[in-house]
């Protein structure tokens, strides 16, 4: 079964960060652009959407290798940027983390439950440091039983 891996999304965030002038005018050409100089929404949302297409990859196992490589290629480019993409997928939920909490169990007992994180829609993207993105996630109830 062949699986397509729609990479649009990506496109615009990409065209904009593009646009942008990392290098100031009269420069040399051999002189590399400043990654750091685009906007950190631009960089965030960048980050977002190669988030995503290393999601699509995994799921697309006959054509995987070669777009894990151009995958791996794009989150060292981010880093060096000074960008973070943290996926808190399985982590354990501590109240008062930042995040667009999409469900979460009610009724919860601090004393016996752990609330973990089991999807997540969007990761949170840290630019020098700063959260620019929050995650989106959704958070189940498991028993301290489970968790042992």
């Amino acid at each position: 079964m062949r699986r397509m891996i729609n990479l649009r999304g990506i496109g615009d965030p990409l065209v904009r960060l593009l646009r942008r002038k990392l290098r100031p005018a009269g420069a040399a050409n051999d002189v590399a652009p400043d990654p750091t100089a685009g906007s950190p929404a631009a960089l965030a949302a960048l980050g977002v959407e190669v988030w995503r297409l290393g999601r699509r990859i995994e799921g697309a196992a006959e054509q995987g290798d070669r777009f894990k490589d151009s995958h791996s290629r794009l989150v060292r480019a981010l880093e060096d940027a000074g960008v973070r993409i943290d996926d808190p997928f399985g982590r354990e939920f501590v109240e008062g983390t930042t995040a667009d909490i999409i469900d979460m169990p009610t009724g919860i007992n601090p004393s016996e439950d752990t609330l973990v994180v089991t999807n997540v829609l969007r990761p949170a993207v840290y630019v020098a440091g700063k959260c620019v993105v929050p995650p989106q996630i959704v958070v189940e109830r498991q028993k301290s039983e489970e968790a042992a």
